[in-house]
């Protein structure tokens, strides 16, 4: 039968509203003045799951015919019209979560596995979540990058759509997947949401809270978090085997038998923020914040050799390492004409550790081995990023620069006494375009690292280009297969390149090496998947090679 009176509203590819209408009693509508492009029309009546049809190349008026609605209760046949609650894209599938997906969701996490989104992984003690494959996973707001505590936060009501990148980019960097909410902004008004635990073991507590206030195209944002637990009774217990070479090559293995100690650890995180949002136009953000961190790593142990199991030694192994992180963040987007887009990212840290170690072992009350490491200094860390973007008909071309920096400057006392001044700038340049043609689509892309290292008297400088391509048909708007093919470059932690040696018990010391490169991967994907409600299959064929 016919449906009268729905909601009809015509919106762009990023779900910008157009322009809308209300059908008549029979459910017929009729929109004028529509520039050619591309669009997605939504139709959306109470008591029916929310309708979406892609509208590809519109240059001429049409006949969208009979547009089926589906009862909440009953999956979404397919009809003439493509129309479904997502649409893929070159780089990204656009999410329209549904009104009963949103009516079951508690939270943002909650509604993720509702949607049932293949090639990520949610931990449901923490919410948190990760790629399929281990990798990293990047999640977003409204285009910018976000803390966990204000996605946590976010009203299932309030999602407007989710862009999921299950292939990223290469403006994402090695994230394994990357989502975006896009969510409605409120006018005026704000919001507090708050969580809470705690429970064993070890007297875990851990819970944050956000407050929001909107007034007109500003908002202000207010969060802090802490995250603590304490075991009385936590130990160790290792089997360690040493291989010494001297004159022969000989072997000693060492056992630990561990004792009931304490481990504490506490981090505890701050920060406000200001958001001015001009939609279509512009985007500014600025945050500041305070992390702190206090962790307590104690153990106390037996060791003993296999030869000589009644020659035991008490040992002791202590460690306190405190540290506070002041950090301040700038974003601004800039939406030009002819869908170009302008955006820029700078972030800054100081991090200031006070670590101390103190390693003892003991037989008879006499002590054999005593090793003592302070290490207090300083850390600046400060990153920027600047992205051009622009679409076409074709597809999609992204330009960008990124640039980190780090300088550290700790000093080692106690056992060992060391100054270290070490800092590190990676510079990082790409472009990529990725297009559609039919139902084939592809990418290809070009980027470059150069890595700049210096300590003391020692510098070096490593380039290395990182190329990208990515094929794929789409079969329907269910089934799809995707090749991508990647190389990218990861360079080694400054703490392992400082030309330091520094003991850790009485067998081991720990040197760094200023010789290491950065490590080049080669990754190979191909990806067929299959997502039609309520199914929805995924297979990966995944050659890493390094």
């Amino acid at each position: 039968h016919m449906v009268g009176y729905v909601n009809v509203s015509l919106m762009k590819i990023d779900s910008t509203l157009v322009t809308g209408t209300c059908s008549d009693e029979n459910g017929n509508f009729n929109i004028k003045g529509v520039e050619s492009g591309n669009y997605i029309l939504s139709v959306s009546f109470l008591g029916y799951e929310n309708t979406y049809i892609e509208l590809k190349n519109l240059s001429k008026s049409i006949d969208l015919e009979n547009i089926r609605l589906i009862p909440s209760c009953i999956l979404l046949n397919e009809v003439t019209i493509s129309a479904s609650h997502y649409v893929n894209q070159i780089d990204r599938k656009i999410i329209f979560p549904d009104e009963n997906q949103i009516k079951r969701s508690t939270d943002r996490v909650d509604l993720l596995r509702n949607l049932l989104l293949s090639g990520g992984n949610i931990n449901r003690v923490d919410n948190t979540i990760t790629g399929a494959r281990g990798g990293t996973a990047e999640v977003r707001i409204n285009g910018m990058k976000a803390d966990q505590k204000e996605i946590m936060a976010i009203n299932p009501k309030d999602i407007i759509r989710i862009e999921y990148h299950d292939e990223p980019s290469l403006r994402y960097g090695n994230n394994e997947i990357v989502l975006d909410y896009i969510l409605h902004r409120r006018e005026n008004g704000g919001t507090v949401f708050a969580y809470g635990r705690k429970g064993m073991p070890g007297d875990r507590t851990d819970g944050y809270a956000v407050a929001k206030a909107n007034y007109k195209k500003s908002e202000f944002t207010l969060l802090g978090g802490v995250n603590h637990y304490n075991y009385d009774d936590n130990y160790r217990t290792n089997r360690e085997v040493f291989r010494f070479q001297d004159v022969h090559t000989h072997t000693r293995t060492r056992t630990e038998e561990g004792l009931p100690e304490r481990k504490k650890n506490s981090v505890s995180s701050y920060a406000l923020s200001y958001s001015f949002l001009v939609p279509d136009k512009h985007h500014f953000n600025v945050q500041v914040g305070l992390n702190m961190f206090d962790q307590k790593n104690n153990s106390r142990s037996f060791l003993f050799t296999e030869d000589n199991i009644d020659n035991s030694v008490l040992m002791t192994d202590y460690n306190h390492n405190k540290a506070i992180q002041p950090f301040i963040n700038f974003y601004y987007q800039l939406n030009l004409k002819n869908k170009q887009m302008l955006a820029f990212d700078i972030k800054g840290d100081y991090y200031t550790p006070e670590n101390r170690h103190s390693y003892i072992e003991t037989r008879q009350e006499q002590k054999l081995t005593d090793i003592t490491t302070n290490i207090d200094g300083d850390r600046y860390w400060m990153a920027g990023e600047g992205l051009y973007e622009k679409i076409v008909d074709a597809g999609r071309l992204n330009i960008g620069i990124k640039y980190t920096h780090v300088y550290q400057n700790y000093n080692y006392s106690g056992s060992s006494i060391y100054n270290t001044k070490m800092n590190q700038s990676v510079t990082y340049c790409y472009a990529e375009w990725m297009g559609r043609i039919n139902k084939f689509n592809y990418g290809v892309g070009i980027g470059g690292t150069q890595v700049h290292t210096a300590q003391e008297d020692y510098q070096s400088d490593d380039l290395h280009f990182t190329p990208t391509v990515r094929l794929g048909y789409q079969f329907n708007n269910s089934f799809q297969i995707r090749y991508n093919g990647r190389i990218t470059t990861q360079s080694p932690p400054l703490g392992e390149m400082n030309e330091i040696e520094l003991a850790i018990d009485s067998l081991q010391s720990r040197r760094g090496n200023p010789l290491l490169n950065p490590s080049t991967y080669f990754n190979n994907m191909l990806t067929v998947s299959y997502e039609k409600r309520p199914i929805n299959a995924n297979l990966q064929i995944v050659d890493n090679y390094y």
